[in-house]
């Protein structure tokens, strides 16, 4: 069952439990209006789990429909990367990134030149290239993969998921 569904019905149920009262129902049918709302609402947040977290580094890496339409259902914290200054990371502070990122996808802008943000190899997460204007075949090395943005955004996702099926294993 969904957590929505749980969370409208426990909320539906206990708005009931509380006519019940303002009708002056007998306290047992209170009782349990108010215990089953109680329930549907605890199974709820016990299935809560956040979003798992990318980290999305790179000047136009938020500015990709393309990209950002392939992940929904992640919560997306970005980043600058290497145009800011040196990674926080590797000067020994934590990551803006907040918890736990699972993964890195880099936006490389076309024609843009100098070291690639370095999130991989310092949160220990695989990281994946974008690259803009190129129409580069998936390539995976490892935690490390690049693919051009032009293959699609298809493409792209399956980076993404080749990516973390490889973490999980």
């Amino acid at each position: 069952m969904r957590r929505d569904t749980l969370l409208y019905g426990g909320a539906f149920v206990l708005f009931g439990g509380v006519v019940l009262w303002a009708a002056e129902a007998p306290p047992a049918v209170i009782g349990v209006a108010i215990a089953l709302a109680a329930a549907l609402l605890l199974v709820a947040a016990v299935t809560l789990r956040p979003a798992p977290v990318l980290l999305f580094v790179g000047r136009s890496a938020t500015a990709l429909e393309p990209v950002r339409r392939l992940v929904r259902g992640y919560r997306v914290r970005p980043c600058a990367g290497p145009s800011d200054g040196p990674c926080p990371v590797l000067l020994g502070r934590p990551c803006p990134a907040g918890p736990e990122p699972i993964a890195a996808l880099v936006v490389r802008s076309a024609g843009e030149r100098g070291p690639l943000a370095p999130c991989g190899r310092a949160l220990r997460i695989p990281e994946i290239v974008i690259e803009e204007g190129s129409d580069r075949e998936l390539e995976v090395r490892g935690p490390y993969a690049r693919v051009g943005l032009e293959r699609g955004s298809q493409e792209v996702r399956l980076a993404l998921e080749t990516m973390l099926l490889g973490r999980a294993a």
